[in-house]
């Protein structure tokens, strides 16, 4: 589809269109003199002004038009370029010599490959890559038509379902130095690791990665500001190193299930604590404890941060530890979200939330007693003294709980 016109950009479009309607009309009524054609009908004579000499603006203005109200083609639905092109021989060059309107290339559809690479001219693409509906042969087909254009991709999004990943791994492959977006899932993860991009793809600002293993050492982190890694296998030095490569820029970092493998707590170096000016985002889901106050003591953030932990099973002073040193790191506003599993009592989704400024500290637990059957003493008092006292000069403490009897039910 093409972009949304801003309002200055619609009354150019109208000014345009009324600077040519005498001209039309004229040329409607010398071609069939009984008519009463509208506008929008006029636009398959070939008394029309030359389709190459209009604005790419209008012909998209006129594009969306004519495909979201279907004029003067009742029992016709244009809902793709490719059934736009068919109306008449105008509206097919028209649409053929507009390289803009041909940017992205949907390979479930690999008919439309080699028209879309032939429409595009030297334009960037997006690809989106999905093989739940192919079979191996046609993805073959379109990867190959791909080879030699994948200078061009600059936003490519995968999701693979396993059965045919021989057949579009080489997309991944192929070196791509003008890739900006890149979000690949496997759902079936890939346990041998490959060189992403080959190892040229130095403009990456946001990646996502889910279930694909790689190479490490190829990914240049130069100008990443979003980064996703979910289900992948990583020594927590190599994470933190790749944060470090892009530190100065990086906004937003969520790490989901990560595999350290051999990197515990006590094998790992102290090292200093490195500057992030622009990290706004910190999510970290089902991440082993030790791997969390690694990361959180070696990153320094002075500006405001959203900081949350999801699905981490902490444990006495691990609790305490990890979220104090998160605290006494950052200066201004701050929450924190974690779910947390201790002493058997499996907190929910926000199980522990809490604001930090510069003022006052607020910490709210909430804990689903009527699900639990009993008021969790024992939990309770871990939570006493893992936050309330160390911060009860600083700041107010006041957990909330639901459907607590008394003396449990603290206002």
């Amino acid at each position: 589809m093409g972009p949304q016109l801003s309002s200055s950009s619609s009354s150019s479009v109208s000014d345009y269109y009324s600077s040519t309607s005498g001209a039309r009309e004229a040329a409607s009524k010398k071609d069939n003199p009984d008519s009463t054609l509208t506008p929008y009908a006029a636009l398959g004579l070939s008394s029309f002004p030359c389709w190459k000499a209009m604005p790419e603006e209008l012909l998209i203005w006129i594009f969306k038009h004519v495909q979201s109200e279907q004029h003067n083609r009742p029992k016709a639905y244009y809902q793709s370029l490719f059934s736009m092109r068919t109306v008449c021989k105008r509206w097919e060059d028209a649409i053929t010599a507009s390289a803009m309107l041909w940017t992205l290339i949907d390979m479930t559809k690999p008919s439309a490959v080699t028209m879309i690479l032939e429409c595009s001219a030297a334009c960037p693409l997006r690809l989106v890559c999905c093989d739940l509906l192919q079979s191996a042969p046609e993805i073959e087909a379109s990867v190959e038509k791909l080879r030699h254009c994948m200078d061009r991709v600059t936003e490519l999004e995968a999701i693979v379902d396993g059965a045919q990943m021989t057949a579009i791994l080489p997309l991944l492959q192929w070196k791509a130095p003008k890739m900006e977006v890149a979000s690949i899932s496997f759902l079936k993860k890939l346990t041998e690791p490959i060189q992403l991009f080959g190892g040229v793809a130095s403009g990456v600002s946001s990646i996502l990665l889910s279930g694909i293993q790689i190479d490490w050492t190829t990914l240049t982190s130069n100008h990443l500001k979003r980064i996703t890694f979910s289900g992948l296998i990583a020594p927590l030095d190599v994470i933190l190193e790749i944060l470090e490569g892009c530190s100065s820029q990086v906004e937003a970092v969520a790490l989901d299930s990560i595999d350290f493998r051999e990197s515990y707590g006590a094998g790992l170096p102290a090292k200093q604590a490195t500057t992030f000016p622009n990290l706004v985002s910190l999510y970290f889901a089902h991440v082993e404890p030790f791997a969390i106050e690694y990361l959180l003591a070696s990153i320094s953030v002075p500006s405001c941060l959203d900081c949350r932990i999801v699905g981490t099973p902490f444990a006495g002073r691990s609790l305490e530890g990890t979220f104090n040193r998160f605290v006494e790191k950052v200066s201004l506003r701050d929450s924190l979200e974690a779910s947390s599993t201790n002493n058997g009592v499996e907190f929910d989704a926000s199980g522990a939330l809490f604001y930090l400024d510069s003022r006052r500290i607020l910490f709210s637990f909430h804990l689903d007693c009527d699900r639990l059957g009993s008021p969790p003493t024992a939990v309770w008092e871990e939570m006493y003294r893992a936050f309330a006292r160390p911060w009860r000069e600083r700041g107010s403490f006041k957990p909330t709980f639901k459907s607590l009897p008394m003396p449990y039910n603290i206002a």
